[in-house]
């Protein structure tokens, strides 16, 4: 998320009376910071957003595991290049979990840092399956 997409979202949060402006800090010659609070009707939100979005379950979605199914019909070192780039792609996904998770250790919650795992355990699963389609 850049910082124009972030203060854009904060503004459509206010406007929908979800946040509040709470404060406006300016140190020395640093740039202005922004302090907001959640609202009691953000709070409510919030709660019927997480009861919503914390129930539902989602198939996972990977563009490339569709092109796997047509992988017979196209030029197969094609093929094994983009299976090649998809595990760089991987590996460097990998690899910014593990900085994420290492430089910030004390910072994050046990629940978001389960979650990091979770997900490199699923990129690590994949690139055992992509080199076994290098393999075939």
């Amino acid at each position: 998320m850049t910082k124009g997409s972030l203060y854009y979202n904060l503004q459509k949060l206010a406007d929908e009376g979800l946040v509040r402006l709470v404060e406006v800090v300016s140190v020395n010659n640093y740039p202005e910071q922004y302090i907001y609070e959640i609202t009691p009707q953000g709070e409510e939100h919030f709660k019927v957003l997480m009861a919503k979005y914390s129930l539902q379950t989602d198939d996972v979605t990977l563009t490339f595991y569709m092109t796997t199914l047509f992988a017979h019909q196209y030029d197969p070192e094609q093929f094994k290049s983009a299976v090649a780039v998809q595990m760089e792609q991987t590996r460097r996904k990998i690899a910014e979990i593990d900085s994420a998770l290492n430089a910030k250790q004390d910072r994050i919650y046990a629940t978001a840092k389960s979650m990091m795992n979770n997900v490199r355990a699923h990129h690590e699963l994949n690139l055992k399956w992509f080199q076994e389609l290098l393999e075939q």
